[in-house]
C-alpha cells in the first residue's frame, strides 16, 4: 500500500461468522466457545497453515471492535484517495 502512496496502511483478508442480530447471547457464547476451541486445536492450526491461513478466534466484542476500527481506517483511505463507486455495466 505504501507504493500506492498510502504509507502506514496494512491490508489483510479476514473472515468471520455471523448470525441473526437477535441471536440469544447464550447461543453466541456457546458457538463462539466451540469455534475458538476448534481454531486452537493443533490439527486445525496445521491444516490452516498449509494453505496460508491463521485462525485467530476471539470474542464477538473483539470482532465488533475490529470491524469498527477497519471502517475508520478504510473510510479514511477511501476519502484521502478520493475513490468513488462507479457503475460497472
Amino acid at each position: 500500500m505504501g507504493e500506492l502512496g498510502l504509507p502506514g496502511v496494512y491490508a489483510s483478508t479476514w473472515w468471520a461468522l455471523f448470525g441473526p442480530s437477535n441471536l440469544p447471547p447464550e447461543i453466541v457464547a456457546k458457538f463462539n466457545s466451540a469455534l475458538n476451541k476448534f481454531l486452537q486445536s493443533e490439527d486445525t492450526r496445521k491444516q490452516m497453515a498449509q494453505i496460508g491461513f491463521q485462525g485467530l478466534g476471539g470474542s464477538s466484542e473483539a470482532l465488533t471492535k475490529m470491524m469498527a476500527d477497519e471502517r475508520v481506517l478504510w473510510s479514511k483511505v477511501i476519502a484521502d484517495a478520493n475513490l468513488k463507486m462507479t457503475d460497472q455495466k
